[in-house]
């Protein structure tokens, strides 16, 4: 399912991606004289994988704000490597991400924020995210900006490391 804030995505940015990939294409073509249909598929491929991943974290983000545990874990890879900021180390599987965050809510209301995503050359995502917690009592106990590093693997977020 994909979510309004996906949808606004892709209308958003879909005109400048066409632009990119013709843009690319040009340059391509003419200094390495490839092929322009050749181009066009390795553009097209970065460029499709690239926003997928943007759309299956903002799904993620929105899903997390939203308490949603089982939307986040449909989104993770079943033997996934969280870390866990709150307490410190990592959490590995579905189980313990859900243990993790149940405990965490029992006394924090974190919300994460992404504001940029980069597609790092190893393939990972990283994302810029501003990050608001707050106590039970409504009290800001960190009100920062952070940054996420995703692995994603075969469409599923595989580990996270806080950056």
């Amino acid at each position: 399912m994909v979510t309004e804030h996906a949808r606004k995505f892709d209308h958003r940015h879909s005109e400048g991606i066409v632009l990119l990939r013709r843009s690319l294409n040009n340059a391509l073509s003419i200094r390495y004289k490839i092929e322009p249909e050749r181009v066009w598929r390795i553009i097209s491929d970065v460029i499709d994988r690239h926003v997928s991943y943007l759309k299956l974290l903002h799904r993620a983000y929105e899903a997390f704000n939203n308490r949603e545990i089982d939307g986040v874990l449909a989104l993770m890879h079943s033997d996934v490597d969280w870390p866990n900021g709150w307490e410190g180390g990592y959490v590995h599987g579905h189980e313990a991400v859900r243990d993790y965050w149940t405990r965490q809510w029992r006394e924090l209301d974190p919300k994460v924020t992404p504001v940029a995503f980069q597609l790092r050359p190893n393939g990972d995502v990283e994302v810029d995210v501003h990050q608001l917690v707050k106590d039970k009592d409504g009290l800001v106990v960190a009100d920062s900006q952070v940054k996420h590093v995703y692995t994603i693997e075969n469409g599923k977020i595989r580990k996270m490391v806080i950056d």
